[in-house]
């Protein structure tokens, strides 16, 4: 269980951090959350090595597995343009073969909180 402490705690922080996502200095948040800048220091730096822990969980545990998807999912796409595109509708054929002949597009990787990542596709194997 939590105490009350650590929940007045968990609070401050995610004041503190919503009030440094508005731009506003240190001595700023310290005023209207009434505590020293120091506090306010070390929860800035709290947060900082909270979110470091969280993109390092992320990109060690989430992203080579949604990485691996798409490469599957964009081979696949890859493999059904080409079967496609050995039908006998010439219209389908071409469309088939325009979206077959298409260089990989890099991944892009939506972090939550985070400037997005994006990640080269390597290209497909024929």
């Amino acid at each position: 269980m939590t105490s009350r402490v650590e929940r007045q705690i968990e609070w401050r922080r995610s004041k503190v951090a919503e009030l440094d996502s508005q731009s506003r200095s240190q001595t700023e948040i310290a005023n209207i959350l009434h505590v020293s800048v120091g506090t306010i220091n070390n929860d800035i730096s709290f947060l900082k090595d909270q979110a470091k822990y969280n993109i390092r969980k992320y990109i060690d545990e989430k992203l080579p597995y949604e990485y691996e998807r798409c490469v599957i999912g964009l081979n696949e796409i890859i493999k059904e343009a080409w079967d496609t595109a050995n039908t006998e509708d010439r219209r389908e054929k071409i469309q088939a073969l325009s979206l077959a002949s298409l260089p990989p597009s890099p991944v892009i990787v939506d972090l939550p909180d985070s400037p997005a990542i994006i990640i080269p596709l390597p290209i497909p194997e024929k």
